[in-house]
């Protein structure tokens, strides 16, 4: 069932075929780091087979990334139903959102939250039945646990041991992104790796243009090399 009309569809194209664009190089990133972990990565369950062409449900993660890190909340509610068209459940849409707090900030993640309940809710008015998805299968470690963690998550998507000269000169922020972001956040199994990084390759071109230096310096540490 679609919830779009043509011109809203017609609003947003311009925008997936960047958002395209930035999916399929992140997807062929991944490829390439599964390749060289391939024992490591026929034993974790969250990983999925890739492939050259992304289907409507892959397509939609980049758009809903792109327009909450913009704050576009009409574009983001197009997009949200889009997705949710395309067979996004509940859950993993809001598992993008939450997720997407790392590299955009709390506040247009919970912005972003509250459009997806009003889509949600829009929905279930007009009879759509989203399926609502899985929470984790797992605990979340804590403490030590939880760091060791993630720096195992982190250096597998970086394919090597997260070093340099800013790490060095300031170490708690490696540890926030091991605890946090490869820790609490990619321990979830609730959404594949490879929409985590579809998800999360949008805001990183911004980035790149932004501070060239410092997108050298981040990009290994945060999963975008």
């Amino acid at each position: 069932m679609s919830n779009t009309t043509p011109a809203k569809r017609q609003a947003v194209a311009p925008a997936l075929a960047v958002a395209l664009a930035l999916g399929m190089t992140a997807m062929s990133g991944l490829a390439s780091a599964q390749t060289s972990n391939a024992q490591a990565s026929q034993a974790m369950t969250n990983s999925q087979p890739t492939s050259d062409t992304l289907s409507a449900r892959q397509q939609a993660i980049p758009l809903i990334a792109s327009f909450m890190a913009a704050s576009d909340m009409p574009r983001l509610n197009t997009a949200l139903h889009q997705g949710l068209d395309a067979g996004l459940t509940i859950s993993e849409a809001k598992e993008i959102l939450v997720q997407l707090y790392a590299y955009a900030g709390f506040p247009r993640s919970l912005n972003a939250l509250g459009e997806l309940l009003k889509v949600v809710e829009a929905r279930k008015q007009r009879g759509t039945q989203d399926a609502p998805g899985r929470e984790p299968s797992r605990a979340i470690p804590t403490g030590d646990a939880l760091l060791e963690a993630g720096t195992a998550n982190q250096t597998k998507i970086s394919g090597a041991p997260v070093k340099g000269p800013v790490f060095d000169f300031a170490p708690v922020i490696n540890q926030f992104l091991q605890a946090h972001l490869f820790g609490g956040i990619f321990e979830r199994d609730n959404l594949d790796w490879q929409s985590r990084q579809l998800a999360t390759w949008v805001p990183w071109p911004r980035c790149r243009a932004w501070k060239p230096s410092c997108a050298r310096t981040c990009g290994p540490a945060c999963g975008w090399a």
